[in-house]
C-alpha cells in the first residue's frame, strides 16, 4: 500500500502541474520519472484514487499474457504457450503483486513486448527500432533495469545486423536521453545512489544530505539476504527452476536445430 499510494499521490500531482518530478522542495522524485508520471495520467483520464491504478495495473497485466502467449508460441508452439500463461495465472503471488498499482507489471509488460517485437527470423526494422525505444522507457520507469538496453542491443547486434543494431540503440537513447533533458539537471539526483561518491564527487550537490542522521537501520544481515534469495526463489519457482535447468542441460551448440534457436 505505501509504494501504491506514493506511485499514485505524487503521479496526480505532476500529472495534474501542481509539481513537477525532481522539483526543489517538492514530492521526493526517488524513483524514475515514468513511475510515476504513468500512474499520474491513468488518474487524469479516470479520475484520481485507488481503483483507476489497480484497473490499469489489471490491464496491464492481461497485455503482458498476451504478449508471453505471442513469444512462446513463436519459440515453442501452442502447448509450451498455454504452459507459459498457466505458470502466470496459478502463482498467487504474480497474481497478487501484478494486481497492485506499482511498476512491476508495468515493466514485466513491456519486458514482454520487447520480446514479441525482437524475437524471431527477420522481424521487420521498425520492430527492433520500437523495441529499442521500449528498452529506454522500461529504464526510465524502474532505473535498476538499466542493464536491459546493453543487453537488448547487443542481442540485436548479433542476430539482426548492425544496421537494425544501431537504429535500436539510436531509438533507446533518444528516449533516455531526452527525459534527462526534461528535467536536467536535478534528475541527476536519480543515479547517486548507484554511483560511488569517490569516483563522482560532481554529483555531489544532488546527493541526498549528509548532515542528517537516519533513524532507519538501512543494513541487511547475510541471514536476512538468504531469506530474501530463497523467498524470491519460492516466488518465482517455475521460471527460476526452469532457468536453472536451461544452464544444467545446455546443449552444445550444434545440436540447436537452428542457429536462430540458439541466439534466441
Amino acid at each position: 500500500m505505501v509504494d501504491e499510494a506514493a506511485y499514485l499521490y505524487k503521479g496526480y500531482l505532476y500529472a495534474t502541474g501542481q509539481y513537477a518530478p525532481f522539483q526543489a522542495y517538492g514530492p521526493w522524485t526517488n524513483k524514475a520519472p515514468l513511475s510515476f508520471l504513468i500512474y499520474g495520467y491513468v488518474q487524469t483520464w479516470f479520475g484520481p484514487g485507488l481503483r483507476s491504478g489497480r484497473y490499469f495495473a489489471i490491464f496491464v497485466g492481461l497485455l503482458m499474457l498476451l504478449g508471453l502467449w505471442i513469444v512462446a508460441r513463436r519459440l515453442g508452439g501452442r502447448w509450451w504457450a498455454a504452459l507459459a500463461v498457466w505458470a502466470v495465472a496459478v502463482n498467487p503471488w504474480i497474481v497478487k503483486s501484478y494486481s497492485l498499482a506499482g511498476t512491476q507489471v508495468i515493466v514485466a509488460c513491456m519486458l514482454t513486448w520487447i520480446m514479441v517485437l525482437t524475437l524471431g527470423i527477420k522481424p521487420p526494422l521498425w520492430q527492433l527500432i520500437l523495441g529499442g525505444a521500449l528498452s529506454g522507457i522500461v529504464i526510465m520507469t524502474r532505473q535498476n533495469l538499466l542493464p536491459v538496453a546493453p543487453f537488448l542491443i547487443f542481442y540485436i547486434f548479433w542476430q539482426h545486423g548492425p544496421k537494425a543494431g544501431w537504429l535500436a540503440t539510436l531509438a533507446s537513447g533518444v528516449v533516455i536521453i531526452g527525459i534527462h533533458v526534461l528535467f536536467w539537471p536535478n534528475i541527476l539526483q536519480l543515479w547517486t545512489p548507484w554511483l560511488p561518491q569517490s569516483l563522482t564527487p560532481f554529483l555531489d550537490p544532488w546527493r541526498e544530505s549528509t548532515g542528517s542522521v537516519s533513524l532507519v537501520s538501512e543494513g541487511i544481515s547475510p541471514s536476512g539476504r538468504l531469506f530474501a534469495f530463497f523467498q524470491g526463489y519460492r516466488y518465482h519457482f517455475i521460471a527460476m527452476v526452469g532457468t536453472t535447468l536451461i544452464f544444467l542441460f545446455w546443449a552444445r551448440r550444434k545440436k540447436w536445430k537452428s542457429e536462430f534457436d540458439f541466439r534466441t
